[in-house]
């Protein structure tokens, strides 16, 4: 007996979305597109699987995941500034020679 083929197709859509990728913990690095995990993740979403219990059904052997852009990525680069600034902190760079 043959096992029938079974296929989920969906759109995802969104204005912004961030992929971070894993080797950063400081820097906001991101994927241009969601890679295979969190495909997975937002497939096991839909289907109503609770957290970490879907891992073995969407295995590689398992399950096949393909995606296509359907629109061009636009990357947005921001930075983001950790120095104080206000006018205490002013006061203390200055006093201290920083």
């Amino acid at each position: 007996m043959t096992e029938r083929l079974r296929i989920l197709v969906f759109d995802a859509i969104g204005y912004v979305a961030h992929f971070r990728k894993h080797f950063t913990t400081t820097s906001s690095l991101s994927y241009t597109f969601p890679p295979r995990t969190t495909v997975c993740g937002m497939v096991a979403g839909i289907l109503g699987y609770d957290r970490n219990t879907y891992y073995d059904k969407f295995s590689s052997e398992k399950c096949k995941i393909g995606l296509m852009i359907m629109k061009p990525v636009r990357r947005l680069v921001q930075t983001l500034n950790y120095l104080m600034t206000d006018e205490e902190a002013i006061g203390y760079l200055r006093k201290h020679g920083k």
